[in-house]
């Protein structure tokens, strides 16, 4: 942790951040690790699914093994072909959300009071008016 210099408050990290160069360096590593995992795991699923499928297809040829394959080849074509479509709607839904928070209305209890201070907010029949311009 810093040492505290004489005159000057100690500044408090925003929550969840390291304090130090080394432990940012941490977190960054550890957050890369979690993305590549996560990647990895979208792209050699599908492709999992689909070698199980025909796996089970050819080591049960002439059975009813034979039939179990071709639900998990569905499935992997399946999700491999929504993957583009979910990636989509992400990017969709945060430009969205990102839009809806910007515009938003603000209450009248966030914004403060443009009344004056010698007069009260029922004498002041605009205030909410003035307060949502302000």
């Amino acid at each position: 942790m810093d040492e505290p210099r004489p005159g000057v408050a100690p500044r408090k990290p925003e929550e969840g951040w390291p304090t130090t160069a080394v432990g940012f360096q941490r977190q960054q590593r550890k957050a890369k690790r979690f993305i590549l995992i996560v990647a990895l795991t979208v792209m050699v699923g599908p492709v999992a699914l689909v070698g199980f499928g025909f796996l089970l297809a050819a080591i049960g040829s002439g059975s009813a093994w034979s039939l179990l394959g071709i639900p998990f080849m569905l499935l992997g074509a399946l999700i491999s072909s929504a993957l583009p479509v979910l990636v989509v709607g992400i990017f969709v839904f945060a430009a969205w959300a990102i839009i809806t928070r910007y515009y938003r209305k603000p209450t009248a209890a966030s914004q403060p009071s443009a009344v004056p201070a010698g007069t009260s907010s029922a004498a002041h029949p605009l205030a909410a008016e003035i307060a949502l311009l302000e």
